[in-house]
């Protein structure tokens, strides 16, 4: 097969969620093992060939749909109309609820500056633009033939070549807020933003490079709000930060991102995808 390669020193970025990126950070992505998130096991067929997917935009999408997948369990314990009511008129109430698991969990993306010349196959959600039938296996040499274009188009598509941990050189994640907080900041909402354009992009209503940069020209700046090395310090940093630490400031910052986002999707008519 004539691969296409992304050449050594390109920059991608690969979504997931704080809980994945410590294993990636530690111990390098594990190619022995399905990569796809949770949503797209339930929900599509896998390619043959399995590898790390790696974007630009597309990777805030994979970013909150990780990390969804991993809030299932705590929502499905909560009684919807009275966290909903104690989240806008008395947040600190919200300790009251019957909660089994608050996940130690958010959605971050990693920036990688590839080490060597790595094969790039297409994403198959972007095969033909997105019309080949979601119920069937997309060929490997459709894959293959289809990465340049895909790549070029959407920004998006599935590294064959190994990843080193050494090349990961960052991990963004979202603004947080106070628990019992009046509202979330303004970077809290630009980095919903991210998430919401990039589920623009996964329901094929604009290609990445117009969402991008009006993000850049608005806001001067195309990544989350905050940003630490990919390390273990890193790593700690975001987990010890006062507007982290405690199942109080991790259960307002989750029904935030998930009350901010479902708001900007109303008002780009486009539905919240359902980790469940």
């Amino acid at each position: 097969m004539n691969y296409f390669y992304l050449p050594k020193g390109t920059e991608v970025k690969h979504g997931t969620s704080l809980i994945r990126a410590e294993e990636i950070i530690f111990n390098g992505f594990n190619t022995n093992k399905e990569l796809r998130c949770d949503v797209r096991e339930k929900h599509e067929i896998a390619p043959e060939s399995q590898g790390v997917y790696v974007g630009e935009l597309i990777s805030y999408f994979a970013a909150y749909t990780a990390y969804s997948s991993e809030l299932v369990d705590m929502y499905l314990s909560l009684n919807p109309n009275e966290f909903l009511n104690y989240f806008y008129t008395s947040p600190k109430k919200l300790l009251e609820l019957n909660l089994n698991y608050v996940p130690s969990t958010l959605p971050v993306v990693l920036n990688i500056e590839l080490g060597e010349d790595s094969i790039l196959i297409a994403d198959e959600d972007f095969v033909a633009d997105g019309s080949y039938p979601a119920n069937i296996r997309v060929p490997d040499d459709i894959l293959v033939n289809e990465a340049e274009t895909t790549w070029l188009k959407w920004k998006t598509g599935c590294i064959l070549t190994e990843i080193k941990k050494e090349w990961i050189k960052e991990i963004e994640y979202p603004c947080l807020s106070n628990f019992g907080s009046i509202s979330p900041t303004k970077n809290t909402w630009l980095d919903c933003e991210l998430f919401a354009r990039g589920l623009l992009q996964s329901y094929h209503k604009e290609p990445p490079t117009p969402l991008i940069d009006s993000f850049i020209k608005q806001n001067g700046r195309f990544s989350l709000t905050n940003k630490v090395p990919a390390t273990r310090k890193g790593i700690e940093k975001i987990l010890k930060s006062k507007k982290f630490i405690g199942k109080g400031n991790q259960l307002f910052n989750h029904i935030s991102f998930g009350q901010i986002l479902e708001e900007m999707c109303q008002r780009y008519d486009i539905p919240l995808i359902n980790a469940a």
